[in-house]
């Protein structure tokens, strides 16, 4: 089961099902492709786990006392009544706080003088002002000389040029990878069984077959792989081929499990007859087509991050195979909605 199944089972984020994995509490198996990217699978065991945890978070246990539960480490009832003197501890110190508040407010103060004063004169007052407080986030710089920090601004300003152009000349020299594969007698090296881009952003393709059989007739093959700052793969492939070929190869398509939502960056269908696909709704999309009438398959492969590629699909496949309203370009309509979204956060402080 896939990280996105996991998250409308048990009502978690992608984000939070991450936290749990990286503070130990649920261990699913995973693989990771040559970028360090890690596909998950979760098992029942997992997804009862992560329930679990949802459940004892939503009571307010903390996560090392969640893993001490979890791994028998603490005798439940115990951690329980602990958790609950400390839940009662903060309680009565609200409590006691809002009395004295609402003393307050019926001696109906009217200047900041004598609300300051009341508060002061309670009896009972907070022992310390709000943590928040002594964690500012930024340090306030002490005032120089205009003369001084004209000086300082254009050595920095310098120096982060120079950085700037040896960064630049490293990268456009170094950094950008990219391949493109046209020879079909480099495809089982490709997108053979341990092929080099056999599994890469959405997860591993079982879609591509692992070896193109001897009696097909290729139309058409291109792959492309190009890195400038995030992977992007790009590739079809096209033949026709008997019909024993053909009969074993489409019951093998059907075969795959398919995700269910492929609706993603405006697709509302395909021009042949759909029998495999796996979609990502950050990462793109691979599928596989048919035409039965002359023993053609499609398979088409467009892996990309940050919603959209930078690749020219367009280029590399015939439009006739893509989906129907099909866009990744940089402008898409998906991508439109995460710009609004991150906007939206980083104006009301979110991402802070």
């Amino acid at each position: 089961m896939k990280i996105k199944e996991v998250c409308t089972q048990t009502g978690l984020t992608d984000k939070a099902v991450r936290h749990y994995i990286r503070n130990g509490l649920v261990f699913p198996v995973y693989n990771e492709n040559y970028t360090g990217r890690k596909n998950y699978t979760f098992s029942e065991e997992d997804v009862k786990r992560l329930k679990q945890i949802a459940i004892l978070r939503k009571y307010e246990f903390s996560i090392s006392s969640i893993k001490a539960i979890l791994n028998g480490e603490s005798d439940i009832t115990a951690l329980l009544l602990s958790h609950i003197d400390e839940m009662k501890s903060k309680t009565d110190n609200d409590i006691q706080l809002i009395n004295e508040l609402i003393q307050t407010a019926n001696a109906k103060p009217d200047t900041v003088d004598s609300l300051c004063t009341q508060l002061n004169n309670a009896n009972y007052v907070p022992k310390e002002i709000p943590i928040a407080d002594n964690q500012m986030p930024y340090q306030l710089l002490y005032k120089r000389a205009e003369k001084e920090k004209k000086i300082i601004c254009a050595f920095l300003i310098l120096v982060l040029f120079i950085i700037a152009i040896g960064i630049c000349t490293y990268f456009v020299k170094n950094w950008v990878e990219e391949e493109t594969i046209t020879d079909t007698r480099r495809y089982s090296e490709i997108l053979g069984e341990n092929g080099t881009y056999k599994s890469n952003l959405i997860g591993v393709n079982n879609i591509f077959p692992n070896e193109i059989p001897e009696s097909a007739l290729i139309e058409d093959f291109r792959y492309e792989y190009y890195n400038p700052f995030d992977p992007n793969y790009c590739g079809v492939l096209v033949y026709v081929c008997s019909e024993e070929d053909y009969e074993k190869e489409y019951a093998r398509l059907k075969s795959l499990k398919s995700s269910e939502n492929y609706s993603i960056y405006g697709i509302t269908g395909f021009p042949y007859e759909l029998c495999a696909v796996m979609t990502d709704d950050y990462s793109g999309i691979i599928y596989a087509l048919t035409d039965k009438e002359s023993r053609k398959f499609i398979y088409v492969d467009i892996e990309f991050c940050n919603y959209f590629t930078d690749i020219d699909y367009k280029k590399v496949i015939d439009e006739k195979y893509l989906p129907y309203g099909f866009d990744a370009e940089e402008d898409n309509e998906r991508r439109k909605e995460f710009d609004r979204e991150f906007e939206e956060r980083n104006s009301s402080g979110l991402l802070d």
